[in-house]
């Protein structure tokens, strides 16, 4: 489950920040500018990947906010657009009024929360209940790291993500493409896919591989291992290392076909673009890290990995 995606104009930022340390000492797991934004990192595309990643957006509203132009009418446009991703009947961006502010037109068709109003922080927090962190212990950056409660039985699916790296220099070069549509658009991943745990997951890779790539995966190893939550599963999710591919030629019939072939690039791994997936990102930053350098494909199995070992996003 995604973090809540915190709005607000700096004006108004002394009320917010208040309201949003009350909230973290509850537990609730919240995105703001403020504190999730390191130095050199691109702001807005940090912003645009945190709100496209968030399973609620509060936009934080008062008579300062609503006349600003600038960036909070861009998360605010954002995260319409991310809205339409989902069912009518689930919530995902709540209008709070710190004060007797209008509401933009863009917003008057859903219902508001008065925050300065007696009850008004009980009913946010109530609205909030099911995004509390306390199922979880959390490292200083904020990273979940061993359950602590009881969670849902690891799916039958592992989630794969594949990563190919070839070392055409000092560095290396990974492949990977931008999602062009969708919540995800502009975001780039690497080849990923569902495997069901009776199926052979170096198979199951193989076949992914030269189906989304047109590339030929001829040895590989897992280097990543994680659990990741997504609605009410949990997936064991493993990052795959292509040690040994071959990219054949193709016919011109496949070609014709097999356009999105195109859409994978090379990237140089100490330039890599951003924002990344999620499972993307997770992946690489093990392998480069060598967090599981000594990871076995006899590991890989959902029901034998207790969560209590692996990190949970």
């Amino acid at each position: 489950m995604g973090h809540i995606f915190v709005s607000y104009a700096h004006e108004d930022e002394k009320a917010v920040l208040e309201l949003y340390h009350k909230l973290k000492k509850e537990g609730f797991h919240l995105w703001i500018d403020k504190y999730d934004i390191l130095p050199g990192q691109d702001w807005e595309s940090q912003i645009k990947s945190a709100i496209r990643a968030s399973s609620r957006f509060l936009a934080f509203l008062s008579n300062q906010s609503v006349k600003k132009r600038g960036v909070v009418q861009k998360e605010i446009k954002l995260a319409l657009e991310t809205l339409d991703e989902f069912p009518e009947n689930q919530i995902f961006l709540v209008p709070i009024r710190l004060d007797e502010c209008e509401v933009p037109t863009k917003l008057s068709r859903l219902h508001w929360l008065n925050i300065f109003e007696s009850g008004g922080y009980e009913k946010l927090a109530s609205l909030l209940s099911m995004y509390k962190e306390d199922s979880t212990t959390f490292e200083n950056n904020g990273t979940p790291l061993y359950p602590t409660n009881t969670l849902p039985k690891p799916s039958q699916l592992i989630a794969s993500t594949i990563l190919v790296i070839r070392k055409r220099h000092e560095n290396g070069e990974i492949l990977l493409k931008s999602i062009r549509k969708g919540y995800a658009s502009g975001t780039y991943t690497a080849p990923t896919q569902d495997c069901n745990t009776e199926t052979g997951l170096e198979d199951c890779a193989k076949q992914s591989l030269f189906e989304e790539t047109g590339i030929e995966l001829l040895s590989s190893r897992p280097v990543s291992l994680y659990y990741l939550r997504s609605d009410s599963n949990i997936y064991l999710s493993v990052g795959i290392l292509v040690e040994k591919f071959r990219v054949p030629k193709i016919t011109r019939a496949q070609a014709l076909i097999s356009d999105h072939w195109y859409e994978w690039k090379w990237y140089d791994l100490t330039k890599i673009p951003s924002p990344l997936a999620k499972e993307t990102d997770i992946a690489i930053q093990q392998y480069l890290n060598n967090k599981y350098n000594n990871l076995d494909w006899n590991d890989i199995q959902p029901i034998q990995t207790p969560l209590s070992q692996l990190a949970l996003f």
